[in-house]
């Protein structure tokens, strides 16, 4: 409060769940403001002497969410420190924390026996590779689908369903696009994208995506087994099926299923 109130400030950007924590400097202000109504007016000072700060809640990310529980916003009283991306976090650290969901999903998945071991082992090296894991956290969608894009026939004109928005990988917000994307659209679709992003230095970026992309059949497939449901297990098997003839027939080059 006082930081506010000493820069009098007229807008704070906050997340929507912290608005309240304006509170006590706008209290702090009305009162200064009544308390020496008459000493302000007799300094020219105007009306008042503190203005009443009000909330500045911009884009579509108003708040974070935790990193294990996308129902719960990031907070530093969590006890599992893997929860949150902390200001002490160096790159690796936070890279490691953003794709341990991953290996877990994994053997998971691994364990209903329905996973192609050629490609159980092509998902393990891959996030076993340290190099690959080394990127900028940074706002991503979250559930970004060809349902959520609107345009104009031509051009992109807004983006829906920002619910899930956190601070992640920015490859989870591309895997659906490349690996529904024609085999010869994917390196156009990367460089426009960097294009975009000047500040993005990534040379794993197309990497991440397509894995994500990957990993989401074994997710679809988890899904399945989770609810019991034979029909999704039986889709996600033959995607699976799929996608291990596709890389194994093309391990370097392995773009989308």
């Amino acid at each position: 409060a006082a930081d506010i109130l000493a820069y009098k400030s007229t807008h704070v950007p906050v997340g929507e769940d912290q608005k309240q924590h304006l509170e006590l400097a706008r209290d702090i202000a009305q009162k200064f403001n009544l308390d020496f109504a008459e000493s302000i007016a007799e300094l020219g000072l105007g009306e008042t002497f503190f203005p009443q700060p009000e909330p500045l809640i911009q884009g579509p990310a108003t708040r974070v969410m935790s990193l294990r529980d996308g129902a719960k916003k990031m907070s530093k009283s969590d006890p599992s420190d893997n929860s949150r991306i902390n200001l002490s976090d160096d790159a690796d650290t936070i890279a490691s924390k953003i794709r341990k969901v991953d290996p877990a999903e994994v053997d998971e998945a691994a364990r209903t026996g329905k996973v192609p071991p050629t490609l159980l082992r092509r998902w393990e090296e891959r996030l076993e590779d340290v190099a690959m894991w080394r990127f900028q956290p940074t706002v991503v969608h979250g559930d970004l689908t060809a349902d959520h894009v609107l345009t104009d026939g031509r051009t992109i004109t807004g983006l829906l369903s920002w619910g899930d928005a956190k601070v992640a990988d920015p490859a989870d917000d591309l895997a659906w696009l490349l690996v529904a994307a024609p085999p010869d659209a994917v390196e156009s679709i990367m460089e426009a994208y960097q294009l975009g992003r000047t500040e993005l230095i990534d040379t794993h970026l197309t990497e991440r995506a397509l894995l994500a992309g990957e990993l989401a059949v074994a997710r679809w497939l988890l899904f399945g087994v989770r609810s019991r449901n034979a029909d999704v297990v039986a889709d996600a098997v033959q995607m699976l099926t799929e996608l291990d003839d596709y890389t194994t027939a093309a391990p370097d080059d392995a773009s989308h299923a």
